[in-house]
């Protein structure tokens, strides 16, 4: 195990936010309003016509090395290093390709939600090509767990340990770190991109933007759904009409949040090792509870009061519409390549230009406050997600309490019953011994009068023999006494006759 760990670390790279590659046209970290999906899917259509020859999860893998093209991506979607980072040519200009890779780029959905757009594509790319390192799968790293959820909400567990521990910095909360790690975009972009994997197939081949769009525009509503399919994530209905992941999904959660925590925990610190990591089991299980009561919220949501039996599994069937809703988005179309004249798709052909060519410095500042806005809608989205999930978490809670309560004393009142049962029953046999010992006492006592009662008869019947004997004796000498009288008598006769 100690050699893994050691090949691990000096294989494996950092992870953070994914950060645009050195190859990326731009600025890294710049911070761009959110713009809508139509736009993100104008601007796929322009990549797909500008390289025609390849195929679309290739393009998915050109514009995630965008985001995270680093040794550490290398190494978790292992057989992708040598297909090249999405570049410019004669049809895509560099502007568009910013456009796709500016750090911070989120979509806003007609919901109001922002999704992270990064995110999106490492699901993808990861979901598509889900063999990793040999060092990596050695320590239970599973590629497109690891390049979305398991490796944000992991990252944010070892970080709260790490700046709690480590650096001695007290203000460091579990709500902290999972609010910066997993934001609302954060996750939403992690789901999504697992979600859109696993679309159901049409017939016809269909290109990176059209998934996207027949994703976004119609089957979004089926995102946890597919989600779950995506992930190998299994959900049951309880008793009180509301789901959960199942036990076996719960297991695989902890395993792969665990899994990358470790490895994150030995990447930034190397006094840390496997056995002896800054974060508790509690901590763990907290982090968890927040990720899988975000997905059983939306599930819930998403399936409303119809029954898991009924909505459970995706159906093919429900996208049948979906191709005729995706010809609906028309996008602008140029007859050369414009560079830094971004353009505003429009639904009925036509490409409308902004009136001028850059913004005042009060709409920047709308357009920021606007972002700060949706931002904090979605922060806020997700606390109230977290919050009802740990209320219900609490309520389930008191009622495994209260159960385990009445169970407890139920129990107590059984072993005080068997414990009167116990007493009682000492009590009996311990009488019954000292009848027993009574019952040998006397027995003993009676044998010993009886021997008593022997020896003394025994004497007797010698005294009696002894009397017998004295009495013959006396009975022989009175017989002797009566022969010599009857002959002293005789004798006298006879003198007398002489």
């Amino acid at each position: 195990m100690w050699v893994v760990v050691t090949i691990a670390l000096v294989l494996v790279g950092t992870r953070g936010a994914p950060s645009p590659s050195s190859s990326s046209v731009c600025t890294a970290g710049e911070k761009t309003a959110p713009i809508p999906v139509s736009d993100l899917v104008c601007h796929l259509r322009k990549v797909e016509a500008a390289f025609p020859n390849v195929g679309w999860q290739d393009l998915a893998t050109r514009i995630r090395k965008l985001y995270a093209d680093n040794s550490f991506y290398g190494k978790i979607i292992d057989s992708r290093g040598k297909v090249p980072v999405l570049g410019s040519n004669d049809v895509l200009g560099a502007r568009d390709v910013c456009v796709l890779g500016s750090g911070g780029k989120v979509i806003r959905l007609k919901t109001g939600e922002l999704v992270d757009v990064s995110r999106i594509f490492l699901g993808i790319d990861a979901h598509n090509f889900p063999k990793t390192s040999w060092s990596l799968r050695a320590l239970g790293v599973h590629a497109p767990d690891a390049s979305t959820w398991a490796g944000d909400v992991g990252a944010a567990l070892s970080e709260y340990g790490l700046q709690r521990h480590q650096h001695d910095k007290e203000e460091a909360s579990r709500e902290l770190m999972f609010t910066r790690y997993v934001s609302a975009p954060v996750l939403l972009g992690d789901i999504d991109g697992l979600a859109i994997s696993v679309l159901p197939t049409k017939e016809r081949e269909e290109g990176l933007s059209e998934r996207l769009w027949r994703y976004y525009d119609h089957m979004v509503h089926m995102r946890y759904r597919l989600f779950c399919k995506a992930a190998g994530l299994g959900y049951t209905e309880k008793k009180d009409g509301s789901l959960e992941l199942t036990q076996g999904s719960k297991e695989k959660i902890t395993s792969q949040i665990a899994n990358f925590a470790r490895l994150w925990t030995i990447k930034h610190s190397k006094w840390y090792i496997v056995k002896f990591l800054p974060y508790s089991d509690d901590d763990l299980d907290w982090f968890v509870h927040h990720f899988t009561s975000f997905v059983e919220h939306g599930l819930q949501h998403e399936l409303g009061d119809n029954p898991v039996s009924t909505l459970g599994e995706v159906d093919d069937d429900e996208d049948n519409d979906a191709s005729a809703s995706s010809d609906l988005l028309k996008c602008p179309t140029s007859s050369k390549r414009e560079e830094g004249v971004p353009s505003t798709p429009a639904h009925d052909g036509e490409v409308r230009k902004p009136d001028k060519p850059e913004e005042s410095a009060q709409d920047a500042e709308v357009t920021l406050l606007k972002q700060k806005v949706h931002e904090l809608t979605g922060a806020l989205r997700t606390a109230t997600t977290v919050l009802e999930g740990v209320s219900k978490k609490e309520e389930h809670d008191l009622d495994d309490q209260e159960s385990e309560e009445k169970k407890e004393e139920s129990e107590s009142e059984n072993e005080q019953e068997q414990i009167e049962r116990v007493v009682k029953g000492s009590t009996k046999l311990s009488k019954d011994a000292k009848d027993e010992d009574e019952l040998k006492a006397m027995a003993g006592s009676e044998e010993t009068q009886l021997q008593k009662d022997v020896v003394k008869e025994k004497q007797e019947v010698k005294d009696d023999e002894s009397k017998k004997v004295e009495l013959e004796h006396e009975v022989a000498g009175v017989e002797e006494m009566e022969k010599a009288s009857e002959k002293g008598q005789r004798f006298s006769s006879f003198v007398q006759k002489k």
